[in-house]
């Protein structure tokens, strides 16, 4: 398997969602077939926690797509019976933030399967920017010092113009990526009603 998942994510997940009170949230997911907390407790599981970082445009435009040392937060994929239902996101601490049951969780699940067919060894984190319509998994070789980003596989719902579920080389992405910030952003803020 050439894919990896960072270290230091947060463990027991789905144990610290029912300690902060997010069992119900668990319970009331589409395709859930859990009656109780008991249950959800006992059929739930959690994947691999993976980064999840949202950069500015000012960030892109400056062709910085992640800075490692700033880790927004994690996310993992929920599943019940082998089946994803939704992605959990945590803070830094590991305290759940919010569970996103869209599209981006198929999609994300689509990409990484695509990423474990890749040659080499990746380190696998995800990327959004939604002034971009950007979603996509990040992959830096494990090898790698310092370590930079070799690949980009955008997702769906992405529309940034890249395309979904294909590795893209970073480069040749920030080359579509950094015109359409600058767009943008100076759309932004010569629009009074976006208070630019």
């Amino acid at each position: 398997m050439p894919i990896e998942f960072s270290t230091g994510g947060p463990g027991a997940i789905i144990e610290t969602m029912i300690e902060q009170k997010w069992g119900d949230a668990l319970l009331r997911l589409p395709r859930n077939t859990a009656r109780t907390i008991e249950e959800a407790r006992a059929g739930f599981e959690a994947s691999d926690t993976f980064r999840i970082f949202y950069p500015t445009l000012q960030d892109i435009i400056g062709g910085v797509l992640v800075d490692d040392r700033t880790t927004q937060g994690w996310r993992c994929l929920l599943f019940h019976r082998n089946q994803v239902l939704a992605q959990l996101e945590t803070e830094r601490n590991g305290r759940p933030l919010a569970i996103h049951i869209g599209q981006a969780k198929d999609g994300i699940v689509q990409a990484m399967t695509l990423a474990d067919q890749l040659d080499g060894r990746y380190l696998v984190d995800a990327v959004e920017v939604s002034a971009l319509k950007l979603c996509a998994l990040r992959l830096c070789p494990t090898d790698a010092e310092p370590r930079r980003a070799e690949y980009l596989i955008p997702y769906e719902p992405d529309a940034s113009g890249l395309s979904a579920y294909t590795a893209t080389p970073v480069a040749e992405a920030m080359t579509l990526l950094i015109p359409l910030a600058k767009r943008i952003l100076e759309m932004s803020e010569a629009d009074p009603l976006s208070g630019g």
